[in-house]
């Protein structure tokens, strides 16, 4: 990844309570998901959905139908789930999401946060980026030796050293080797 490279960053809150935002709230979730699984992204934060095992990459018996979509979708989409500790007291709510496997390396479980029933989650990101070099050479001419620049061209026998033709002359000029 170098640069123009596009990361898209996102935290979500999909909250069970159906009665706050309606069930189509699991459908736009989804729907989002596929509209930038063709970028780069790392979706993360609570979603909510307790009766996955990622470990094997399936919904336990008695899930919602809705569960079952949202790994389907995960899965039809090629995402990777990073999280691999329960971040609650009885599952994995908390995800971070990569269309790059190699994005994340590992998701380190840093225990309770405050009062939270949650975990606090902590991970890097791998993103190589392109260092340009601006290096510029700048000659500082006050700090010259005047003097002695005058004194090494006084010194030189000019008609000894410039003899032949133009291209002869230039070379005594030139960069040596």
């Amino acid at each position: 990844m170098g640069t123009g490279y596009d990361l898209l960053i996102g935290v979500c809150y999909r909250t069970p309570t159906e009665q706050i935002f309606g069930k189509e709230n699991h459908t736009k979730l989804r729907d989002m998901l596929l509209d930038v699984s063709n970028k780069n992204f790392i979706p993360m934060g609570d979603f909510n959905y307790g009766h996955i095992d990622w470990s094997i990459g399936t919904c336990e018996s008695g899930a919602m139908e809705e569960c079952t979509l949202f790994l389907e979708c995960l899965q039809e989409g090629f995402v990777t789930q990073h999280v691999t500790s329960r971040t609650t007291e009885r599952s994995i709510l908390d995800l971070v999401l990569t269309n790059e496997p190699e994005l994340i390396n590992e998701v380190e479980n840093l225990g309770k946060f405050a009062t939270s029933d949650h975990s606090l989650l902590f991970w890097k990101v791998n993103v190589d980026r392109e260092e340009t070099s601006t290096k510029v050479v700048r000659f500082d001419y006050n700090k010259m030796d005047l003097n002695g620049i005058r004194e090494e061209l006084r010194s030189c026998n000019w008609d000894e050293k410039v003899k032949g033709n133009v291209n002869e002359s230039w070379a005594l000029f030139g960069p040596t080797t």
